[in-house]
């Protein structure tokens, strides 16, 4: 599946910053799966692109990640679009599903992270 996202805005995490993933569905099978460590690369109000240590199908899988920005928690769920894998290391797209957050709110983190990254 080739996928090309269609958004104006796309912020890159220099360094990228940690969080953590579960799968919690397959083929919409509910599966039972423990939280793993991952990295964002970059984010948008729409997906983001995740560095997983984890090599699965990505196709139809639905993953929960959670981490923090500006102090505050983060908890979103979305569907993996694409993943490729580069110098051994797996990297995932995923869209988040509109439902399980605020938008707003999430650009809202974005956008006073990014103020915050120009101060230092």
């Amino acid at each position: 599946m080739v996928y090309k996202r269609q958004e104006g805005f796309r912020f890159v995490f220099d360094p990228p910053i940690n969080g953590i993933y579960k799968v919690m569905k397959i083929n919409n099978v509910e599966i039972s799966s423990s939280y793993e460590v991952m990295s964002i690369i970059d984010i948008s109000p729409k997906g983001a692109k995740l560095e997983i240590d984890l090599d699965f199908l990505y196709s139809n899988t639905t993953i929960s990640i959670a981490f923090k920005l500006n102090k505050k928690g983060i908890h979103l769920t979305g569907q993996t679009v694409w993943k490729k894998g580069y110098a051994g290391r797996v990297f995932y797209g995923i869209k988040f599903n509109e439902n399980s957050y605020s938008e707003t709110e999430l650009l809202k983190e974005i956008k006073s992270y990014s103020k915050l990254m120009r101060k230092n």
